[in-house]
Formats: structure tokens, sequence, C-alpha cells
């Protein structure tokens, strides 16, 4: 082979695997547009949670120095896209004012007597019962209209 050969050549070495750490940290940044991630390991001391903080301090200080954008909830790897001019909105129409609850019982406008007032499928009514199987009903709404109530 010739020696221009060999500077390229790839060598393949087995390592074994790293013991698990008993402290470790992960940063996540940009580094002139590649996104980076780098982890540290602290194997030795007798403290080697305190010994990576004070690690951590020196390499935040670092990556600062090299313009590293940090890696946060808003992370991004291209600028943010701007936001979207939206069309003015037209004004919510006014609520109209709630109507009162309406009364337990009124008197029938046709028939004199004591109607009760029921919810129904279709809404609340006033009922009262006319004859064997017939009833006399007046929706809620009607009687507002009419003044009833």
């Amino acid at each position: 082979m010739t020696e221009e050969k060999e500077q390229y050549e790839v060598t393949h070495e087995v390592m074994a695997a790293l013991p698990e750490a008993p402290a470790s940290a992960t940063v996540r940044c940009l580094i002139e547009g590649f996104d980076w991630m780098v982890t540290i390991r602290e194997f030795d001391g007798t403290n080697p949670g305190r010994q990576l903080l004070s690690k951590l301090k020196a390499i935040n200080a670092e990556l600062k120095k090299m313009g590293a954008d940090p890696a946060g909830n808003n992370y991004r790897s291209s600028p943010p896209p701007k936001p979207k001019k939206e069309a003015p909105k037209a004004p919510a129409p006014k609520a109209e004012p709630e109507e009162p609850d309406p009364p337990t019982t009124i008197m029938c406008p046709e028939h004199g007597v004591e109607m009760e007032l029921k919810d129904g499928k279709w809404g609340p009514y006033y009922s009262h019962k006319v004859a064997e199987g017939k009833w006399c009903n007046l929706k809620v709404e009607k009687a507002r209209k009419e003044g009833v109530i």
C-alpha cells in the first residue's frame, strides 16, 4: 500500500461498554447550524454529583463562548415562523339579557286554574289536567309573550 492510501484506512476497535455512571448530564444545543447532544458522565470521587455540577458550569461557559444556542422547550433548528396576521374580528354580538327563571305555578289564562311548571322534551311548559286523559299546556316562551308571566 502506498502511504497515501494508508492515511485513509479505517480501523475498527471493539471497546468494552462503559459501566453505568453514578452521575451524568446531557446538553443539547445548536452550534453553527448543527444540532449537538453531548453527555457528560462522572465516575470518580466520593461525591460524583457535585463534581459533575462543577464541570457543567465550565462546559456551559465554553458553549456560550462558542455561540451555542440552548435547546429549550421552543428549540428549533431554524428560525421560528413569523406569526400570521389575522383579519380583524367582528365584534361579538351583544348577548340578550337572560330571562329570570319562570315561576313554578301560574293561573291558566283559558281555564282560570293553577298550572304547574314541567320540564319537557322541547323545553319548559305549564300544564294542568282538563278532563280524563286531556291536558291544557302552555309553553313558558308563549306565556312570556302573552304576558301571563
